[in-house]
């Protein structure tokens, strides 16, 4: 070992590069303002990842062969990304206390335990590699990577369902539902999974062939960094502000009403709605319809759903989509303007919504009338 000297090659300079902005994405993410708590849990992912990269960067920077003895130091945090996405996701979502869920990083903590008495107290690093040789490489490094292939696979599917329910919390609440649709969390764990597949490509390898070198190696975790600087970028360009929240006890309350004639209440609602021109306004909510008739949001959702037979999304977009027919036939403003009066906050949301209830596009309505 005598004589060796640090030396940073193109590969470590490159996979240092493309952890750089995983990193700064994470800082960014820690200092967030809004969603405090569920950027956190997501910075810490990211975060996660780029630690992970420490042996192949030290490892191309010829680091192992200067210090011998930093076999086994913690680094394989690979386990917490997935749970630690899966929190963020949850309490981006939901106001709920997370109960069990925080369990889902203990697998986590107890491998990089595991991997911290390994390093403090095998000795010199003879030691170590005799017993990773021996010990770790064919019995325990299986079950390791079989847990955090398991794990990713349950937040995935937790996550899955979560999504789900959000989106069906939206269209009931929320006008502007497509601004805080979670399509984004989707990508981040397809993302996740095309990293994850690499990290476990590399690991069956490693089995097959525990002498893999770090250059044949070394495409897998490029490609893995890349992906996670991807969802750093993904995170930063969606969190911009408070997302709504499911809050498991309005849903309770529907059983708590008398049966009463829901069509003419839900028509009295849309004359109201309508004469007071509270569609036009773009981050509308149930709530807040609710407080300025001086009910609650769940007589809101009854009325709508079983009077009228319609989401809170669809009842508010119906109304400024009739609103905004009457804009165009008049053909003196543009389509943006249009767009922003009929309270939209965007011309792409505008043409999704209007395509999706007229059935064409608001420039071939307006060519037909």
């Amino acid at each position: 070992m005598d004589g060796a000297d640090i030396i940073i090659g193109w590969r470590a300079a490159l996979i240092f590069a493309v952890c750089l902005p995983v990193f700064i994405s994470a800082i960014i993410l820690l200092f967030r303002r809004s969603e405090k708590r569920a950027n956190r849990f997501l910075a810490l992912a990211l975060l996660a990842a780029v630690w992970a990269m420490g042996p192949q960067i030290i490892g191309f920077a010829n680091g192992y062969s200067v210090w011998p003895g930093l076999t086994f130091f913690p680094f394989n945090t690979e386990m917490l990304i997935a749970p630690l996405i899966y929190l963020h996701a949850f309490t981006l979502m939901k106001t709920s206390k997370l109960g069990w869920r925080k369990f889902l990083l203990l697998p986590g903590v107890i491998a990089l335990l595991y991997y911290l008495c390994a390093f403090l107290t095998l000795g010199d690093y003879q030691n170590k590699w005799a017993y990773s040789r021996e010990v770790h490489t064919p019995y325990v490094y299986p079950i390791i990577l079989a847990m955090t292939v398991f794990l990713a696979s349950l937040c995935f599917v937790f996550t899955i369902r979560l999504i789900r329910q959000y989106r069906s919390f939206l269209l009931q609440t929320q006008s502007a539902a497509k601004d805080f649709d979670p399509i984004w969390l989707i990508w981040m764990f397809g993302l996740l999974g095309f990293a994850g597949l690499t990290w476990m490509c590399l690991g069956v390898i490693s089995l097959v062939n525990p002498g893999i070198s770090y250059v044949a190696a070394y495409p897998f975790q490029l490609i893995s960094m890349i992906a996670f600087a991807a969802i750093g970028f993904l995170a930063i360009s969606r969190i911009n502000e408070i997302f709504p929240k499911i809050n498991n006890t309005v849903s309770t309350a529907l059983s708590n009403f008398k049966e009463k004639d829901w069509e003419a209440e839900g028509l009295s609602l849309f004359k109201t709605v309508k004469s007071e021109k509270w569609y036009l306004e773009p981050r509308l909510s149930i709530r807040d319809v609710a407080s300025r008739m001086r009910t609650n949001e769940t007589y809101i959702s009854r009325a709508l759903n079983k009077g009228l037979g319609q989401s809170f999304n669809r009842f508010i977009n119906e109304l400024r989509i009739d609103h905004a027919k009457a804009e165009i036939q008049t053909g003196k403003q543009s389509f943006l303007t249009i767009a922003l009066d009929s309270g939209f906050n965007s011309k792409a949301t505008f043409n999704r919504v209007f395509r999706d209830i007229v059935g064409k596009t608001p420039s071939a309505f307006k060519k037909s009338v």
